[in-house]
């Protein structure tokens, strides 16, 4: 599954795409699950799902975010303590790829995240589409810190998929503006123009150092982009121990 081409390619690039990482079938239960939690507030609030397929899911948490937004963002942080979520994140199949990737000794960073990013789920554009950013910025973790993404659809073009620049990782830590709820790093327009827009497959798994400069792309269907993000940080790694392991 992973082999020497896949770790020179993440050393060289920043990042690498892993076909077919991780189980269809245990993906589709955690969407599966993370669903079911909305469908409490849609019974709640009396929202009706036309059939038992995604585009009247769809309606149906569109119209929730619209009509009680306490209830959704409610469902939303459930969401992110499904038992399946956080065994994935802390699982051996994902600790493997951790070693593989040079991680000594790694721990989990931050909670694992879950996202259902949509224009139609958000109240400004930063909630589905972030800005170009650096994800150790928010980290300060170990130098060889990692970050997977994992999609649980299939990310075509039209959902906006993440879009990376190559080698940016060997640059270290950028200089950043605020820019709400990010810490934007200062691009020049040569840069931008190195964007690379990675479609994945559902099953697939994207592994990036926490230097790789990303951003989200435009997600211009009426369809939502559900992904996973987990970030680890090495124990070993020595500035990491010197700076107290923050």
């Amino acid at each position: 599954m992973i082999n020497k081409k896949h770790i020179d390619e993440y050393n060289k690039n920043g990042v690498v795409v892993i076909k077919s990482a991780i189980e269809v079938e245990l993906l589709n239960q955690i969407k599966s699950e993370a669903q079911d939690i909305f469908k409490i507030a849609f019974k709640k609030n009396n929202i009706t799902l036309s059939d038992n397929n995604e585009q009247s899911f769809n309606k149906a948490i569109f119209k929730l975010f619209e009509i009680s937004f306490d209830d959704f963002l409610g469902c939303a942080k459930a969401a992110q303590h499904l038992l399946s979520l956080n065994n994935l994140a802390s699982s051996k199949l994902i600790f493997n790829f951790l070693k593989n990737f040079g991680l000594k000794n790694p721990i989990i960073c931050v909670k694992p995240i879950l996202f259902f990013n949509s224009p139609f789920l958000a109240k400004q554009e930063a909630h589905f589409k972030t800005p170009a950013h650096q994800d150790w910025r928010s980290m300060q973790g170990s130098l060889n810190s990692l970050v997977i993404w994992i999609p649980l659809v299939d990310v075509i073009p039209e959902l906006g998929p993440v879009e990376f620049i190559y080698k940016s990782h060997l640059e270290g830590l950028r200089e950043t503006e605020d820019g709400g709820l990010f810490q934007n790093v200062n691009l020049s327009k040569d840069e931008i123009k190195k964007f690379i827009s990675i479609p994945v497959e559902k099953g697939d798994a994207v592994f990036f150092s926490a230097f790789t400069i990303h951003r989200s792309g435009n997600n211009i269907s009426d369809d939502i982009r559900w992904s996973m993000h987990f970030r680890y940080n090495d124990l070993d790694e020595s500035t990491f121990i010197e700076r107290g392991l923050p």
